[in-house]
């Protein structure tokens, strides 16, 4: 039986609410395994590898979260103190899942950075080989097919972004890969809670441009808000500030404009801001006087992806009242900006 049906059945009974708090109390909370079952048994379920033939119109991932959040609070509420020591890293990871697929990206990796907080705090020896992590560091080996769905629909997005990243570049020892990324960004502080929070907004900021550009794309002709499309661009400006900061700790207190004007930083990462005078503080003049002029060659482009990220983090930071110049091509352009100038910092620091 589907396992959202047997949930909504127990959990609209009051004998299915006790039953299901009696088994909840009788996990041994040292057990991680009794506490995966419970979910597993109770938990509103998920769509599997051999289910993905059902009608979407039939999966009611909207009915399966909801399902979850009515268990927890159901649990907490009776016991708030268990419902912290049991382990929750199944349900967290499932929710994942199911915001991803409907396409709620930070919902999704908020909840499968979650799991990865409860398996480490449960299993401080093994939880990289849990599915979660399996995610954040884009292992799509061989094994728990359910799991690598998700992991390999964002491989392909980073993937085909770092792609797009070389083609900058002759010079092969400049060049990306998704491998370097995992292996020099990703993993040596994936323990880090804030530097997870770093890989979180990386892919979460990859994973939302796809979604802001369909939005693009099925939008009114009468335009409307261009509020999502702002602050996607801000949060990735915000994103590439973070990183820096973690690289330089010493500028941690300075905003981005401040620490790229740093005169170690100038020299380390070789910048050259462009004089751009008076143009380049409307989001009107970035789209249609820097980004067509700023240079591209391949010893300079790292300038302009910094100077114009720069220049987004000053326009998106301040008013949500520009003009809407908005088009599907003029938008990957803003925000590649942002993200090459991401992958530079990784690729020249980490």
């Amino acid at each position: 039986m589907d396992p959202l049906i047997t949930f909504v059945s127990k959990y609209s009974a009051a004998s299915g609410k006790k039953e299901i708090l009696e088994e909840f109390l009788s996990i041994n909370e040292n057990v991680s395994l009794e506490a995966d079952r419970f979910f597993e048994k109770y938990g509103g379920g998920y769509f599997v590898v051999s289910q993905q033939h059902i009608a979407y119109n039939e999966r009611n991932h909207i009915g399966r979260i909801n399902a979850y959040f009515d268990l927890f609070n159901l649990i907490k509420t009776h016991d708030p103190e268990k419902f912290r020591r049991i382990h929750k890293g199944t349900p967290y990871c499932i929710l994942g899942w199911l915001f991803i697929d409907i396409g709620d990206y930070g919902q999704g990796i908020f909840y499968i950075d979650a799991a990865i907080s409860e398996d480490v705090r449960i299993d401080p020896f093994g939880w990289k080989s849990r599915p979660s992590y399996g995610f954040m560091a884009l292992d799509i080996s061989p094994g728990n097919d359910d799991a690598k769905r998700f992991t390999k629909s964002i491989k392909k997005y980073v993937e085909e972004e770092i792609e797009a990243y070389n083609i900058n570049f002759k010079a092969t020892k400049k060049h990306l890969t998704s491998d370097f990324l995992v292996t020099n960004f990703v993993e040596p502080r994936i323990d880090q809670l804030s530097h997870r929070t770093l890989v979180s907004s990386l892919y979460i900021y990859i994973l939302e441009a796809h979604k802001q550009l369909e939005s693009l794309r099925f939008r009114s002709d009468g335009r409307g808000s261009i509020e999502p499309f702002l602050t996607h661009l801000h949060k990735g400006s915000l994103l590439l500030e973070s990183v820096l900061k973690e690289v330089y700790s010493s500028l941690s207190n300075l905003t981005l404009g401040k620490i790229l004007n740093d005169s170690f930083v100038k020299e380390d990462l070789k910048v050259v801001f462009y004089n751009t005078g008076g143009v380049g503080h409307t989001l009107g003049d970035i789209v249609d006087h820097l980004m067509p002029k700023l240079p591209k060659d391949e010893d300079n482009i790292h300038n302009t992806w910094l100077t114009l990220s720069l220049r987004l983090r000053n326009a998106t930071s301040h008013t949500l009242l520009w003009p809407d110049t908005f088009n599907e091509k003029a938008y990957m352009e803003l925000y590649r900006q942002i993200l090459f100038a991401l992958f530079f910092i990784i690729k020249t620091k980490y």
